[in-house]
């Protein structure tokens, strides 16, 4: 399994206590694709595009899909509603 370090973010900084020891432990079986430099600069040409079409969508959101694609992932989400408007990102289909 794999998770964007934009979702290890949202996963800790939500946790606390006894949780945070759960989440670290389960982090540690995952591959954690990073925000680097290409994520950046996909995410500003999908920034663009979904803003010309007012369809924009929440910065961790865009950031996660940006890794996706910059990786050329196939994204598993149960937000289908803000991921379906980033063109060029693959949905997983149950």
């Amino acid at each position: 399994m794999a998770i964007s370090s934009v979702t290890e973010f949202e996963l800790l900084r939500g946790s606390n206590g006894k949780q945070s020891v759960y989440w670290e432990k389960l982090l540690s079986s995952f591959i954690i694709y990073p925000f680097d430099s290409e994520a950046a600069r996909i995410s500003c040409e999908l920034d663009k595009k979904l803003k010309k079409k007012r369809k924009k969508i929440d910065i961790p959101d865009l950031f996660i899909a940006a890794i996706a694609v910059s990786n050329n992932l196939t994204l598993a989400t149960l937000n289908r509603q803000h991921f379906e408007r980033v063109v060029g990102l693959r949905l997983f289909d149950e």
